[in-house]
């Protein structure tokens, strides 16, 4: 229990003073921004003999009865939530479904969730009473709170979230937070702190969105929140996190699909392609229409034919039907996927037409894509590590997970400052009618290959969840959608912090995005005053003169650095399997924090240690998801096992990711060292991943 009444104004003086020391050491940040900071608009009420404390915000106190009485029933009630034999079931067991042959690391979860006990007798939810896996702290205060809930569980992995940089300035004066820092500095735990410079800045949620991802596969399954003092804009900034749930757990790849992607971009850099890169000091006026390939397009394309001669026309991935069927012919198509039947669908659309139009593809296409264009460039997405392992300049953000992602990150990275954007609905009134009719998921596409490719599509589809629509009423989405529609947004707000001066527009009648205006048919046709013709420009891959170009002798050497990277960091997760024992679900716990750990760590600075850390960063993406996904299974399944079930659990669990593993050096050397060109385009399908 905490007790002030012995305390004077000189001891709270020295805790502040040996918490800045803490700070200093090990993390500097804080201690750089509150070691000259004085607390405004706040502060500590204190009686010399009195036990509790408080603080008076704009002449109110914070705590009804004290912090001390607060904290003490807020702590009380947080452990009665895992009192013992209390299941959690927030979320459902996540299955898997059986891969196709020879996807190597697919395998490996297939049969551990197989083979799982849980999975044969059904998931009844989770028991946290012995440890609880991750506990989201909203809300500092006076950190009271904070140290009698650590001191009192076992809690695996804490991150303290405080927005309101004065009140964390006050817990200095009282909690001793090297103390609680302690409580985590063992095998399996750890501890993190967000804590904002600015209590109204917009971007404190997203500060806590980039740490609670760091916590996957903690987050969200087994992560929990304390709301300090019922505190509605703490709450308000977790809950803008979950709402990017979807986005956050769609976009993930096995070890499988990261080494399709690696080798289809080997061989593409090998053939001596530009790359395009961001630039952003050119400035360029005419507008630019991007087409995606959402259901409103096929009402809205005889507008776009209408002023097509007073734009720059870009498709992106299955948009490129219908804009052919309806006459036209874009001067760019952006590329992003890798599967090998995006050339099936680009050939189907093209039907041998002789074109002009300008490829931009991301550089892990398949090089079969390449094949159907003369003109054509390569782009990096800057959400993935690759483009630092061959010393390429700066790579597109924003430029995921979908082809109109890419095509607007590219445009407006390149100085374009007028964009529009088309059939980028990212929803849908009717499941049936969630593509243009002429793309080829549409109605209006029977042929034996599209029907064959939305047959598949189909089954494979993702649950519905409703969002905003540009109308003001709901429409359908999914998770993947959602997430671009979130990526979009996020791309408008860094281009308005950037000071870009790009203006964004929507003739898209799908999801609302924040910050770009939706135009109907009328006001899109007045942005075009009829006979004015926009400032002319050439298209092709010599509108764009930032490029540049890989270096064939340095792409050997960092094929071979990544092997040597890879192998490094398996090794160090096998020692960690092997050196813990599993008796308890406590353990298992420990040993899923500690993996998380180690599969994120990376070296200081690694670019700055030049091929060796460039090759780190690309040993790292290789494996995290995989990883993530493995240590997902050990946490699920392992803390919804009994007792008696554990042991069996954790024994496939442990033999299965061992043998992924050990494995993962000998799939890179037998799928990527000695790579030939010949040996994907003779046979194409043997590593095609995805629809087909």
């Amino acid at each position: 229990m905490f007790d002030f009444s012995g305390l004077t104004e000189q001891d709270f003086i020295q805790r502040k003073i040996n918490n800045l020391d803490f700070f200093k050491r090990r993390y500097r940040g804080i201690y750089d921004f509150f070691s000259e900071r004085d607390v405004e608009g706040c502060e500590l009420i204190f009686n010399i003999g009195e036990p509790d404390l408080n603080v008076e915000i704009n002449g109110s106190l914070m705590y009804p009865g004290g912090a001390v009485q607060v904290s003490v029933l807020e702590a009380e009630n947080f452990r009665k939530i895992f009192s013992k034999d209390v299941k959690v079931a927030n979320f459902r067991l996540k299955g898997s479904s059986k891969p196709r042959p020879g996807r190597f690391s697919s395998e490996v979860v297939y049969k551990i969730v197989k083979n799982s006990p849980i999975t044969s007798r059904g998931f009844d939810g989770y028991v946290f009473s012995d440890v609880v896996p991750s506990v989201l702290f909203l809300g500092v205060g006076l950190g009271i709170h904070v140290d009698l809930i650590t001191r009192d569980m076992d809690i695996a992995h804490a991150i303290i979230y405080e927005p309101d940089p004065d009140l964390f300035l006050l817990s200095l004066f009282v909690v001793d937070w090297e103390n609680i820092w302690r409580r985590f500095e063992k095998f399996g735990k750890s501890i993190s702190f967000v804590v904002s410079s600015d209590k109204n800045s917009n971007e404190n949620s997203l500060m806590l969105e980039n740490e609670i991802k760091k916590a996957i596969p903690f987050h969200p399954d087994f992560l929990v929140f304390q709301n300090h003092n019922s505190n509605i804009g703490l709450l308000r900034d977790f809950e803008k996190v979950r709402q990017n749930l979807p986005a956050v757990l769609a976009n993930r790849d096995m070890f499988d699909r990261q080494i399709e992607h690696f080798r289809q971009e080997l061989v593409n850099i090998r053939d001596g392609l530009p790359v395009l890169v961001p630039n952003l000091d050119d400035k360029k006026v005419k507008p630019v229409i991007i087409v995606g390939s959402g259901p409103s397009l096929d009402e809205r394309i005889q507008s776009i034919l209408t002023v097509r001669d007073k734009v720059v026309l870009v498709t992106a991935g299955t948009s490129l039907a219908p804009v052919l069927s309806s006459g036209m012919e874009p001067d760019f198509h952006v590329e992003l996927d890798s599967d090998y039947v995006i050339y099936e669908i680009l050939k189907k659309s093209l039907q041998g037409r002789d074109h002009r139009i300008s490829l931009i593809a991301k550089a892990t296409v398949h090089p079969a894509v390449l094949s159907l264009f003369s003109s054509k460039s390569l782009f990096y997405s800057a959400e993935t590590n690759n483009h630092y392992v061959w010393k390429v300049p700066s790579a597109f953000r924003g430029a995921s997970p979908t082809c109109t992602n890419a095509a607007l990150s590219i445009f407006v990275n390149s100085g374009f400052k007028n964009i529009f954007l088309a059939g980028a609905d990212f929803g849908f009134a009717s499941e049936a009618h969630d593509h243009s009719a002429y793309s080829v998921y549409g109605r209006k596409n029977t042929d034996d290959f599209s029907s064959e490719f939305q047959s598949r599509s189909r089954g494979g589809r993702e649950q519905l969840f409703k969002v905003e629509s540009v109308f003001g009423q709901e429409i359908n989405t999914r998770a993947a959608y959602f997430s671009a529609k979130l990526k979009v947004e996020s791309l408008i707000k860094w281009s308005e912090r950037m000071g870009l001066d790009v203006s964004f527009n929507t003739i898209s009648d799908g999801a609302k995005i924040d910050g770009a205006d939706w135009l109907s048919v009328d006001q899109f046709l007045r942005c075009f005053p009829s006979g004015e013709s926009s400032d002319g420009c050439s298209c092709g891959n010599g509108y764009f003169d930032n490029l540049f170009y890989i270096k064939n002798i340095f792409i050997d050497e960092q094929v071979n650095n990544v092997l040597c990277e890879l192998e490094g960091r398996v090794q160090k997760i096998e020692n960690l399997i092997l050196k813990v024992k599993v008796n308890a679900a406590k353990d298992l716990v420990f040993l899923a924090n500690e993996l998380r750990q180690c599969s994120r760590w990376l070296q200081p600075e690694p670019l700055k240690r030049g091929g060796s850390g460039r090759a780190e960063l690309m040993a790292f993406q290789l494996l995290l998801g995989t990883t993530t996904d493995l240590i997902y299974l050990l946490l699920a399944h392992g803390l919804a096992a009994r007792k008696e079930e554990l042991p069996l659990f954790y024994e496939l669990w442990k033999t299965e990711a061992l043998h992924f593993f050990r494995g993962v050096g000998v799939i890179y050397k037998e799928k990527v060292i000695g790579l030939a060109k010949s040996e994907l385009l003779e046979d194409p399908a043997s590593f095609a991943h995805g629809k087909f």
